[in-house]
């Protein structure tokens, strides 16, 4: 009976353990995404600062519309995002990579809604 007793007691608080492991586990979890998207964001701005500088005035203007015919300038930005990628490919793991480039589609919106107002 006292065997019994001590397993009862063992498969407890090793059931508790594992709740308090996995409510950690989960903490951690939402710790380091969120910390992979501030630092995501953080390099929204040293990406962005130079297509900003090179084409933002540009965009949506009337050399733009009258010139840029072919969709040039928008060209321009899905090549310069997609070298910038291909560079964090080797310093990034997937995961933060996958965060930047969520973070860069969203500024991507943003920067083209900046131009056009």
């Amino acid at each position: 009976e006292g065997a019994n007793e001590h397993s009862k007691t063992g498969s407890t608080n090793r059931g508790e353990a594992r709740a308090a492991l996995e409510e950690a586990s989960s903490e951690l979890i939402r710790v380091f995404t969120s910390d992979a998207v501030l630092a995501a964001k953080s390099l929204i701005m040293p990406i962005f600062d130079p297509i900003r500088s090179a084409i933002g005035q540009r965009l949506f203007s009337l050399e733009w519309e009258e010139t840029y015919t072919q969709n040039e300038i928008a060209k321009t930005l899905t090549a310069t995002l997609e070298d910038f990628l291909e560079d964090l490919e080797i310093f990034l793991g997937s995961f933060l990579l996958r965060k930047v480039a969520g973070a860069l589609i969203s500024a991507s919106e943003v920067f083209y809604i900046e131009c056009l107002l």
